[in-house]
């Protein structure tokens, strides 16, 4: 009974540290775009976990000013870069052999999976409703 609760947490923890990376190098994605177009970029963090019930973002990344096409390359940027660390994640999953690191990586990969469907789907103020608007 101890070791399944172990277990169950060490797989929330996981879930949860995966969680916080995909959105840390989300938000870093949007923040590097806006950056490179001298926009004065802030990432800012929401206390709590809110998006679980009421569609709150964890984190997001404001600035001032921007152009249509700079906009539009900030709200792309932060999927990309989530698709790049599923990529990534996929080829070191593949090469690895060590069952702890997998599952790690496997976690990394749904992850970011569900972070890049998740956000461009068009509703509740994600990256998808804000490309919508644009284009």
């Amino acid at each position: 009974m101890l070791k399944k609760v172990a277990l169950v947490l060490g797989l929330f923890a996981l879930s949860l540290a995966s969680l916080s990376f995909n959105v840390a190098v989300h938000e870093l994605g949007h923040f590097a775009v806006a950056e490179y177009f001298g926009l004065n970029p802030k990432i800012n963090f929401e206390s709590g976990m809110g998006f679980i019930w009421n569609s709150e973002p964890i984190a997001y990344t404001s600035y001032a000013g921007g152009t249509r096409i700079e906009d539009i390359f900030i709200s792309v940027a932060g999927p990309l870069a989530n698709f790049s660390i599923l990529i990534l994640s996929v080829f070191f999953y593949r090469i690895n052999k060590n069952f702890h690191i997998r599952l790690m990586l496997l976690a990394l990969i749904i992850t970011a999976a569900l972070s890049i469907v998740s956000n461009m789907f068009p509703s509740g103020g994600s990256d998808g409703e804000a490309l919508l608007a644009l284009i």
